[in-house]
């Protein structure tokens, strides 16, 4: 399941803001935040507003987190102790590309880029291509028929594929893994080429 919400990261010893989220979501068992506050929200209802504290080794371990994240105070220091004070604020259910419409795929992909970015901003590239991919997984973009869907969806789709191939393809060359991200270049482009837009790609 997917728990929407919102949260403040705070270091333990000092009080000071590392993270800052007003409207982010995480699928319990994906991994893609620490294991306290998936922890912490593994346990929580929509509506019930908590404090997790928690030791280093279930926030960033020995190597803390060096680079600043947008919108907080400081880094996470080595070994670091962490407070979050979340409210959840929408549950919904297990996600599954094969019954969900494309509107809500495009949300899954656009969910997993947002992860994925958190963690290239953060240099740590691994975790950012394995993001990445889930966007591209729950994106399914090879079963869409173009004719069954609107045509703002349906480019909404095609854009959000350009995008997260984009950052894959990045993050894979920041680990210079020149043939893997040339190979996703390849795929991204014989797919784009297959839909037959015209869409902006940048780096987003």
């Amino acid at each position: 399941m997917l728990l929407r919400c919102k949260y403040i990261g705070r270091l333990q010893a000092t009080g000071q803001v590392f993270e800052v989220a007003e409207d982010t979501g995480y699928r319990i068992g994906d991994n893609d935040t620490t294991p306290a506050l998936e922890l912490g929200l593994r346990h929580m209802r929509m509506g019930e507003k908590g404090i997790v504290r928690c030791a280093a080794k279930y926030g960033y371990g020995p190597p803390g987190r060096p680079v600043v994240a947008p919108g907080a105070e400081v880094a996470v220091p080595e070994d670091a102790g962490l407070e979050y004070e979340i409210e959840v604020v929408d549950v919904l259910p297990h996600f599954n590309p094969k019954d969900a419409p494309l509107l809500a795929r495009v949300a899954e992909a656009e969910l997993k880029k947002r992860h994925g970015n958190v963690f290239f901003h953060h240099l740590d590239f691994n975790r950012a291509i394995r993001c990445y991919q889930a966007g591209i997984k729950a994106l399914d973009a090879e079963s869409v028929d173009e004719e069954e869907e609107e045509e703002e969806v349906y480019r909404g789709m095609v854009k959000m594929f350009c995008d997260v191939s984009n950052n894959l393809a990045a993050a894979l060359m920041k680990l210079e893994r020149w043939k893997d991200a040339k190979v996703r270049l390849d795929w991204w482009r014989e797919r784009r080429e297959g839909h037959l837009l015209d869409v902006e790609v940048g780096e987003k």
